[in-house]
């Protein structure tokens, strides 16, 4: 690694040993592997995808929870871009707290438009009539139930803004755990899938 790669990496692994967010054995490790940079890396490597992953696919799910309770809840879609915006944008800003390390200026920048963009889909969402693309016997069973069309509808919209919501995440930990890596749009896009 590179000397700013390296004074990077010192600055994340004192985060996480100041944060306490990992094992009192992993931070001995990290105190021994400062001072040699690929020793560090490595061990920093293998930290992320153990204990850091399984704490960011922890925030990832709740915050995904979160979205399907608000937004099948809500009969609103503007409301549900509300929540839908103010939660994903909550679990980006927690995925990085968590990481121990904040992303430079441009890149934090294309982390939340990509943030914004996705969570804009949601409302286009709201235009789908799931309903329709039930074979014919559901939808008959659905439509002689009161309020079931409502409730299916609103179940499926939560649904669907819950996987955006899980997509941001896998999207922001892809780009956290990059390690200053280039990622496509393509290969970004076929994780998240």
């Amino acid at each position: 690694p590179s000397k700013h790669r390296y004074l990077t990496y010192k600055k994340v692994s004192n985060t996480l040993i100041k944060n306490e967010d990992i094992s009192k054995r992993e931070q001995e490790e990290l105190k021994v592997a400062m001072k040699d940079s690929l020793e560090l890396q490595a061990k920093l490597n293998e930290i992320f995808n153990s204990t850091m992953k399984k704490k960011v696919n922890k925030l990832i799910f709740q915050h995904a929870k979160t979205v399907f309770i608000s937004t099948a809840v809500s009969q609103n879609g503007r409301l549900d871009l509300i929540a839908s915006l103010v939660v994903n944008v909550r679990l980006v800003k927690e995925i990085v707290r968590v990481c121990g390390f904040r992303p430079n200026f441009k890149n934090l920048s294309k982390l939340t438009l990509r943030v914004f963009s996705t969570a804009l889909i949601a409302e286009g969402l709201e235009n789908i009539d799931f309903t329709e693309m039930l074979p014919t016997n559901i939808q008959s069973a659905i439509k002689s139930i009161p309020f079931a069309k409502i409730v299916t509808e609103s179940l499926l919209q939560g649904i669907s803004n819950a996987m955006l919501t899980l997509r941001i995440g896998i999207i922001t930990r892809k780009y956290l755990f990059a390690d200053s890596k280039e990622l496509s749009k393509k290969s970004i896009r076929r994780g998240a899938f």
